[in-house]
């Protein structure tokens, strides 16, 4: 480390004090361990440490993305996250090692959806658009992100943290994976924005010799800084020709101060400090700290009569408010452009040949039989050669009739049962068309066709029809069932692959609440549904010709409440898993079980008494029931029982979302 006094000043841009932090319990390994770090305002420091010691940890506890277990950091002497600070939000820029941006938007969109989230006036961004493009050469703005190369999605990447020229820009490994001559230009830009702006530059990067352009390097290892220094200082000290040398011999004292450690032998190990000197300019606005350069100075000293970032935030209520406004604002803009370059399709099929009886012909019974058990026909009607004779026989002899008369006056039915709802919707249709045969037949022949009619007559029901059919018994639970599982789909979606592509942690890092987030989320979806149930809605009722016997705002409302407590739903999965896989395995192993047990399929009186008890606690049996009701019955809503439904709904809508918001709040 340098001098080991930690000066109390307004020159510090990041403060961090004996710094810990550890992922899991106090059992796991520390990530970072008593780490103390100086960043001195408006310079370019250097973080430099191989892959996975702490540096992308360390940097999300400067923008407040993590607490340290112990220790503080503060930024601009003010601790990140708390009620007066600007951190995380417009007070820092942020550029993460991965991409992070939205592939479908354009360049010129993905910069305005920013600027507004730092609550940046339209005009002004419009003027650092401009400028951005023009001097950052990325092509045509209009241009979708997915469509331009790395190296100028990079170049997007970096203008949308300078979008609102910040008094701290993070940048987490900027240089991977660019070309060299873009790694160059991204440092003299780096330089110029120090020098002209004052702007501290935190930048990451395991390329050792890259980090000789900044004014002052942390060489970071397993979670400690070995050392915190200009670098050209750090190549003297050591008397060696490059930093990787200087870090390979700080990497070998601590290892051995490690192991002697371990051997109880630590006070025979003495590390070396390494001494700075430090040269401090002030200014009418800033106090900086002297790189041994004197065109740094000259630049900075010329930048005083800039006016300064105030990194205090304003806490006033409507200032609040506006702020909310204008995240959410950007937040639904946002969701809108992607879902328009991403259309959703819902295609509703329903295969109307399960509900006709085709007729194939056969010369004999057995050949009959034979096809019902290689699967190519379910089922066999045989009517031997002597029926109709017998038939005539068995009317006019009555209880008279012999047995040989009654044996060819049956028809045998040989059917494949392992279908029950083909096999009952087959027998139905056989005895309404032997019945139907009979009476034209008696009328034929001068009888009265009640003659054949059963001694058990059905009136007219009190509800629903003579006729009823399976289509309009399942219709309620599936328009309720696709409305569900779409919304449960598209919400858990929408967010998990923000998470996952670090989407929704850049947004979070610019100052955008979880509760906001939220809001978006279901405002933007809510008028998706509303498209998605109008079509179900259409498709239902005239393309299938559903009847419906109640009043239809309340079926539509019911089928919103239905796709609200989806979207409630897929906010929960998406606040407790990261990765889409998982989180379609949850909502297809939740889905079919409710689908099964809330009656739509499998009525309820025919379960179990556990299982009828398990079903009322689903959210979708009530609602199930209600819209059955109002379809078939005709109900409205002062009827007994409607209520239940929309009452159950909202009971799942507001717990579900209030329990998803406490989890996206902790787990961000």
């Amino acid at each position: 480390m340098d001098d080991g006094m930690r000066p109390k000043n307004s020159s510090l841009a990041v403060d961090g004090e004996d710094v810990s932090f550890r992922f899991g319990g106090k059992k796991s390994p520390p990530v970072l361990n008593g780490l103390d770090i100086q960043v001195e305002r408006g310079i370019i420091y250097g973080l430099l440490g191989p892959s996975g010691c702490g540096k992308t940890t360390l940097l999300r506890c400067i923008v407040g993305r993590h607490r340290p277990c112990s220790g503080t950091v503060r930024v601009f002497g003010k601790i990140p996250g708390q009620a007066n600070c600007l951190i995380p939000g417009p007070g820092v820029g942020f550029m993460p090692q991965e991409l992070a941006l939205y592939p479908e938007i354009t360049t010129e969109e993905t910069l305005m959806y920013f600027g507004r989230l730092y609550q940046m006036e339209r005009h002004v961004i419009e003027e650092r658009i401009s400028f951005l493009i023009s001097f950052l050469d990325i092509p045509d703005k209009t241009k979708e992100i997915k469509h331009l190369s790395g190296g100028q999605q990079r170049r997007v990447s970096f203008a949308a943290a300078l979008i609102h020229k910040p008094p701290l820009l993070i940048l987490d490994e900027p240089t991977v994976g660019v070309d060299p001559l873009l790694r160059k230009s991204i440092w003299k830009h780096l330089q110029k924005l120090a020098m002209t702006d004052a702007i501290t530059i935190i930048i990451t990067t395991h390329y050792v010799e890259e980090a000789r352009q900044a004014n002052f390097v942390g060489l970071m290892r397993d979670g400690r800084l070995l050392a915190e220094t200009n670098p050209e200082v750090l190549i003297n000290q050591y008397n060696v020709l490059t930093l990787e040398d200087v870090f390979l011999k700080l990497c070998v004292k601590d290892s051995e101060a490690i192991e002697a450690n371990s051997l109880g032998e630590l006070n025979s190990v003495e590390e070396e400090p390494v001494w700075v000197k430090r040269r401090t300019y002030h200014t009418k606005y800033n106090t900086v700290t002297s790189i041994n350069s004197k065109h740094y100075e000259t630049a900075l000293l010329n930048n005083a009569t800039e006016a300064r970032i105030d990194i205090s935030r304003d806490d006033t209520c409507m200032n609040s408010v506006r702020n909310a406004g204008n995240r959410m604002s950007a937040l639904i803009t946002k969701n809108f452009v992607r879902l328009k370059r991403n259309i959703p399709f819902l295609i509703v099929c329903v295969n109307n040949i399960l509900f006709h009886v085709l007729q194939n012909n056969f010369t004999n019974l057995s050949s009959a039989i034979d096809s019902v058990k290689r699967g190519e026909n379910w089922g066999v009607l045989h009517i031997g050669p002597e029926f109709t004779l017998s038939l005539i026989n068995r009317y006019l002899e009555g209880i008279m009739a012999d047995n040989a008369t009654i044996e060819n006056s049956t028809i045998k039915v040989y059917l494949d049962m392992t279908n029950q709802q083909i096999t009952a919707t087959l027998y139905t249709r056989i005895l309404e068309g032997f019945l139907k045969f009979s009476r034209s037949t008696l009328v034929q022949y001068g009888w009265s066709s009640a003659i054949a009619s059963p001694p058990v007559k059905l009136e007219n029901p009190i509800y629903g029809t003579l006729d009823p059919n399976f289509t309009e018994f399942m219709a309620p639970g599936m328009i309720l069932g696709i409305t569900y599982m779409m919304a449960v789909g598209l919400t858990a979606m929408s967010v998990i692959i923000e998470k996952k592509e670090g989407l929704l942690d850049r947004s979070w890092i610019a100052g955008v609440r979880s509760w906001e987030v939220i809001f978006s989320i279901l405002f933007t979806l809510f008028l998706v549904m509303l498209v998605q149930v109008a079509l179900v809605l259409f498709f239902t009722f005239q393309a299938f010709s559903i009847p419906y016997r109640g009043p239809l705002i309340w079926v539509i409302v019911a089928v919103l409440l239905v796709g609200l407590e989806g979207m409630s739903y897929g906010l929960f999965i998406s606040s407790i898993v990261n990765d889409e896989n998982i989180a379609m395995m949850i909502a297809m192993g939740s889905f079919y079980p409710n689908l099964l047990l809330s009656g739509i399929i499998w009525p309820m009186e025919a379960m179990p008494y556990y299982l009828t008890k398990l079903s009322y606690c689903l959210p979708l049996t009530l609602m199930a029931n209600t819209m059955r009701s109002i379809l078939s019955r005709g109900w409205t809503i002062t009827d007994n029982g409607i209520w239940d439904g929309y009452l159950v709904a909202l009971a799942w809508i507001f717990p579900v979302i209030l329990i998803s918001s406490i989890f996206f709040r902790f787990k961000k």
